[in-house]
């Protein structure tokens, strides 16, 4: 896409829709909740690293959770990645891992930080593992009771043995403003780079709830860029951390994305803006208007046109640069709110979603489009889908005669859920739609309509 059209029409567009479009699937569903959510992409792999944190909540032991989990290649479960787990202090409570950054080149390869308070002492530890965390070893920075000090950190992502730490404490030595720190033997030794004023902190979430951190983050195509953010505007080196630069143009950024396909940067800011970038942070920085809060965003790694924004509402769809946005799913059960999106390379629409409370394996193209005629029908009414047995593609019909809180969900012969088809407010009205079965198996389903005051199933059969 020759994406300096988005020049005019940036601010212009913001549709959004009510219905569902997407099935799902639940990974997880913790007691805990989640309260962390990191995907990284590795080289030569089609899939991400993913690893998700449980929630904290109040146990007989203190504050109890806060563990690590890896979800596996298959995204059908996930194992223990217990190095990263909560650490216990004398008294109890539990201080879990804050941030994870992982290496590209050698996933063994990880820096972690945290906030450690026990007793009087109240400090960020930093650490590192080369083996996959078989063996983890103290850096050289945090400590002192001085609470959270780190400005965020990163590995090269074409080099693991490059590293970066931006912090105001260095072999307990106290900086009055933060240093950006570069390692080039895989965190041995550390030098000062450069001084940027204003960093923000990471911030322990443990007890920030809703801040959104700090960051350093290297660009995988040119790695010379290196993107960080003060409190007031977004910061970047363009000699490899040699020297930053703040852009007093561009307000500050709580979350910054790499579009690989099309080497442009995306930065979301705090005014529910994305800025747009074409790989060079000199350049301008174009504001987009989503028209939602957006938490993060993800760029499809193999249709680079789609993107999606993560909300308090959902999940979000653009398959056009980001110009026009609908609402891809908003149907999570217990919370919509997104705290992370990722999509694996050739996995179409398929996307691993951490809501607040639990995770999930989500898929589009389900619901080939809904028709809405405004007429007036007289009562509620589920229709029976045509043409039935089908493959793979079926209609499915039905009428309010009332504006209401619908949805229609799809069950196996056994009862059990398998996705929502369709859900939110909906007006007075007669409505079909195109339900694509491509991902079901031969056999007997059951679909449901269900309002406030109504309730009807349908049978229907996939034949293959």
């Amino acid at each position: 896409m020759n994406k300096l059209t988005l020049t005019l029409f940036l601010i212009l567009i913001t549709v959004s829709f009510s219905y569902s479009q997407t099935g799902y699937t639940i990974i997880d569903n913790t007691p805990y909740g989640i309260r962390d959510f990191y995907s990284i992409r590795i080289a030569g792999s089609p899939f991400k690293e993913i690893y998700v944190q449980q929630g904290m909540i109040s146990g007989s032991q203190g504050q109890e959770g806060g563990n690590y989990y890896k979800i596996n290649g298959q995204r059908t479960g996930w194992s223990s990645a217990s190095f990263l787990n909560s650490i216990q202090c004398g008294s109890g409570n539990y201080y879990p891992v804050d941030f994870v950054v992982q290496s590209r080149t050698n996933p063994n390869v990880m820096i972690f930080n945290g906030m450690f308070v026990c007793g009087p002492d109240s400090a960020d530890y930093n650490k590192l593992t080369l083996n996959g965390g078989t063996t983890v070893v103290d850096l050289p920075f945090g400590g002192g009771n001085m609470g959270q000090q780190c400005r965020g950190f990163d590995i090269d992502p074409s080099n693991e043995n490059i590293m970066y730490m931006a912090h105001t404490v260095y072999n307990n030595v106290y900086y009055s403003e933060p240093r950006i720190f570069k390692s080039t033997d895989g965190g041995t030794t550390w030098n000062v780079m450069d001084t940027l004023s204003g960093m923000k902190s990471i911030h322990g979430k443990w007890n920030t709830t809703g801040t959104f951190p700090g960051f350093l983050k290297v660009c995988p195509w040119n790695t010379n860029i290196i993107m960080a953010v003060t409190d007031d505007h977004l910061a970047y080196s363009t000699d490899a951390g040699n020297s930053f630069v703040v852009r007093n143009d561009v307000p500050s950024i709580k979350v910054i994305v790499y579009d690989e396909g099309d080497n442009w940067i995306h930065g979301v800011g705090f005014d529910n803006k994305i800025y747009c970038n074409q790989g060079d942070p000199n350049g301008n920085w174009l504001p987009l208007s989503a028209g939602f809060d957006v938490k993060n965003i993800e760029v499809n790694p193999f249709d680079h046109n789609i993107w999606y924004g993560g909300s308090v509402e959902g999940v979000y769809r653009s398959n056009n640069y980001g110009l026009q946005w609908f609402l891809y799913n908003n149907s999570f059960s217990t919370s919509d709110k997104i705290i992370g999106i990722a999509s694996d390379n050739f996995s179409g629409d398929t996307l691993v979603v951490a809501t607040d409370q639990k995770v999930y394996r989500t898929w589009a193209s389900v619901i080939l489009g809904i028709t809405h005629n405004n007429t007036n029908p007289q009562s509620f009414e589920l229709k029976q889908n045509y043409p039935n047995p089908f493959n793979p593609v079926t209609r499915i019909s039905y009428s309010l005669p009332v504006k209401s809180n619908i949805s229609i969900k799809l069950y196996s012969v056994t009862g059990a859920e398998l996705m929502t088809l369709v859900t939110g407010i909906a007006e007075a009205g007669d409505y079909s739609f195109d339900l694509n079965a491509s991902s079901l198996s031969s056999g007997v389903y059951y679909y449901r309509l269900q309002t406030e005051g109504f309730s009807d199933t349908k049978k229907m059969v996939v034949v293959k």
